[in-house]
């Protein structure tokens, strides 16, 4: 509820309580830009950095470690891959942004965007079968290791916003509008 921080419902139908203890507060306001899971703990990317809390539990503690953090930078999206919690800053990866991955529940932070240009900023990302892909500011990368390295997708050189997987087809939000692909993005229509 920015920038209200964050609220939260048993039951998903209200009321809505603030849950917000340990959470950093600027003036009156708590700048919570994402909340995400991995089924063990909840993450809130915040202008300060990552907090985590307990599934179940009103409190939050600092994970962020040495992760870029400010009103430009932060956790703007947490996806799951394998045992990998993935963490998507904004800005671009020479600013410290880009995908940061921990096996640990965000105790330690690893780069997750090897392989990709320092000028990308990347978007979204979703999965296929065994296959990362990330759309960025200057095109799609895949990752069959869990985030640790990332190749080019050739057929696409130009920015993308957001992707998904829908049967067989993947489909992006691009520069050039809503294209999709039924070969894993080798032609696009």
């Amino acid at each position: 509820s920015f920038p209200n921080g964050v609220k939260k419902s048993v039951g998903g139908v209200g009321p809505w309580t603030s849950v917000n203890t340990g959470l950093p507060l600027n003036g009156s306001n708590y700048f919570v830009q994402s909340v995400g899971s991995d089924g063990a703990y909840l993450y809130a990317g915040t202008e300060s950095g990552i907090y985590r809390s307990t599934s179940g539990t009103d409190t939050w503690s600092s994970i962020n470690g040495s992760l870029t953090a400010n009103n430009q930078v932060y956790a703007n999206k947490f996806f799951v891959s394998g045992s990998n919690l993935l963490a998507v800053f904004t800005g671009t990866i020479l600013q410290g942004g880009g995908i940061w991955r921990s096996s640990t529940f965000g105790n330690s932070w690893l780069i997750g965007h090897s392989g990709m240009g320092s000028n990308a900023q990347v978007n979204h990302l979703t999965q296929v079968g065994g296959t990362l892909y990330a759309s960025t500011s200057v095109g799609i990368y895949t990752s069959t290791d869990n985030a640790q390295n990332w190749n080019v997708l050739p057929s696409v050189n130009y920015a993308t916003y957001s992707l998904a997987a829908i049967a067989d087809r993947l489909v992006i939000v691009s520069t050039f509008g809503i294209r999709y692909s039924t070969d894993n993005g080798l032609s696009w229509m």
